[in-house]
């Protein structure tokens, strides 16, 4: 892992996270999850790394937790079931985000380090018509998104992605504390003195 802020050399995950309870959870309820961004499109906005990270296309989506945990107000009503799944998990609110996050047609997300191995990024794949054209890669490892599925990665690991359709693809992005960190260690973390995307 190559984290650019916050590393823990004594976390040695995965690159990718598959079939835990995370990933079942948002798979049991991803019906849901997909009828509520379907009905609320148009509340997807521009992403603010997609000027430095998205290349020959466009990046943007919907934030229900931005920094430092802040809940999207201006959304709450729109997404009630997704909220109330989301509430379900232990989410890294210091050290990461909630997203729904739509990738354009032709759009390369270019290499780049999360920055904290702290965390791990579920995606819930919620549109995703092209499953053939579109793959992520962490670490050496290549995959693929499967409307209604989800995994997990850690994103220290460099990762990019590459979308080679003609659709956009359309993912809810989970950010939820490392299970190999104790409850006193996350208590500590969650402090509101990290509030700053981690920072202090």
């Amino acid at each position: 892992s190559g984290a650019t802020t916050w590393n823990c050399t004594s976390l040695n995950n995965d690159p990718i996270i598959e079939g835990n309870s995370t990933c079942k959870l948002l798979e049991s309820n991803a019906k849901k999850i997909i009828d509520e961004y379907k009905s609320n499109i148009d509340s997807i906005a521009i992403h603010p790394d997609n000027t430095t990270l998205a290349k020959n296309g466009e990046w943007s989506g919907i934030f229900l937790y931005g920094v430092g945990g802040k809940r999207n107000a201006a959304v709450e009503g729109k997404f009630t079931q997704t909220f109330k799944v989301i509430e379900q998990l232990p989410i890294s609110k210091n050290f990461g985000f909630v997203l729904i996050s739509r990738l354009a047609p032709g759009t390369k997300v270019l290499p780049h380090c999360g920055s904290s191995n702290l965390r791990f990024r579920y995606h819930l794949a919620l549109d995703v018509p092209e499953p053939d054209k579109v793959s992520i890669r962490v670490g050496k490892h290549w995959q693929g998104w499967q409307e209604g599925k989800a995994f997990g990665f850690d994103d220290s690991f460099e990762h990019e992605v590459i979308h080679n359709g003609s659709k956009p693809r359309v993912v809810l992005i989970v950010d939820t504390w490392n299970r190999a960190l104790s409850k006193e260690e996350i208590k500590l973390l969650d402090h509101p003195v990290f509030h700053s995307f981690g920072r202090l």
